[in-house]
């Protein structure tokens, strides 16, 4: 996808209340200084392992209030500096690869 090939040097990517049902795999990978990305309150339900694929900077993913049920281990591995991971008004029964987080808020919604 060349969605975001031009936005290289994002740092913050908001994409809440969007309606977004799928992301396909890599589809950040061109924003490498990327540091936050909001994705709360779509629709999405599952995310691709490679999802977040080379964000070596990315620091917070906020899925709030989506229909996410699982996140895979492989969607969190090789975010080095991934600090803080919401999933709060989820129905995530089960979360893997989340043992380097400093946050991972799960639980009702607020």
């Amino acid at each position: 996808m060349l969605l975001f090939n031009s936005l290289t040097g994002l740092k913050t990517l908001k994409l809440s209340f969007n309606r977004l049902a799928r992301l396909d795999s890599g589809v950040f990978s061109r924003i490498t200084a990327i540091d936050t990305i909001d994705l709360s309150n779509n629709l999405l339900t599952t995310l691709e392992t490679r999802t977040f694929d080379g964000l070596l900077y990315l620091r917070v993913i906020d899925l709030r209030n989506n229909q996410i049920s699982q996140v895979e281990a492989g969607l969190m591995y090789n975010l080095p500096n991934l600090q803080s991971v919401y999933m709060s008004g989820n129905p995530c029964y089960t979360i893997y690869g989340v043992h380097t987080l400093q946050n991972l808020i799960c639980g009702p919604q607020n």
